[in-house]
């Protein structure tokens, strides 16, 4: 009790087995550090769904939050978080990246950007590896980013959400040599809504866990 495990976390726990019955104490602890991983010497950030619901980034996806590992920088100019770039880690590009989602490599095979856009309410915990991973995380020199959806227990769970952007100014473009004619695009509203809802089929065997959140963009020109 009172350990936590992480995806790709190693944990090193000392026990010690009795060998004759001893006097019993009971200890109780108002806090704790976190546990430190010391078997390997990777480098990155676990986000949680506290920190995702709680956080606020440009962006209702898994790409918003990527950033917030060390080492990571999102290059976009403007729009969603990403753009068509992707977060560089470390000095790299984005199609030197990997993405997971559940083990299942969804990377772009054109451009190595992400191939889906997962929403944040579905997603349990986001892993961000920027550097010193092992060779098991194949085809990425940037960083790695593997992703946990939530899922069905024995409990029926769900929740109704949604979120609104209201309009927002912005600066006028400034022409670049060359260029006659510059345009540009702001967003004029932007929501989304939807739900999730998951439990059990079978208790202890087999659960269900389903959602859906369209978004919905208006832009001005």
């Amino acid at each position: 009790p009172g350990i936590r495990i992480g995806q790709n976390k190693t944990l090193s726990i000392n026990t010690s087995l009795p060998t004759q019955k001893g006097r019993g104490e009971k200890i109780v602890l108002r806090e704790r550090a976190p546990n430190v991983d010391t078997a390997t010497a990777n480098t990155g950030v676990e986000i949680n769904q506290e920190i995702l619901q709680n956080t606020a980034v440009r962006g209702r996806t898994f790409e918003s939050v990527i950033s917030l590992a060390p080492g990571a920088a999102d290059v976009a100019p403007r729009g969603v978080a990403g753009g068509d770039i992707g977060v560089s880690f470390s000095g790299s590009v984005g199609n030197e990246n990997n993405i997971l989602i559940d083990g299942l490599n969804t990377t772009d095979l054109a451009f190595g950007l992400p191939s889906t856009q997962l929403h944040q309410n579905f997603i349990k915990e986001v892993n961000v590896i920027s550097g010193g991973y092992q060779a098991e995380y194949g085809r990425a020199t940037g960083g790695v980013v593997s992703i946990a959806t939530k899922s069905g227990s024995n409990e029926f769970h769900g929740s109704l959400f949604g979120a609104v952007a209201p309009w927002q100014a912005d600066a006028a473009p400034i022409s670049r040599l060359g260029e006659a004619i510059a345009t540009s695009s702001r967003i004029l509203r932007q929501f989304d809504m939807g739900f999730d809802l998951g439990g059990p089929i079978v208790r202890d065997h087999v659960w269900f866990y389903v959602g859906f959140a369209p978004t919905f963009t208006t832009n001005l020109t």
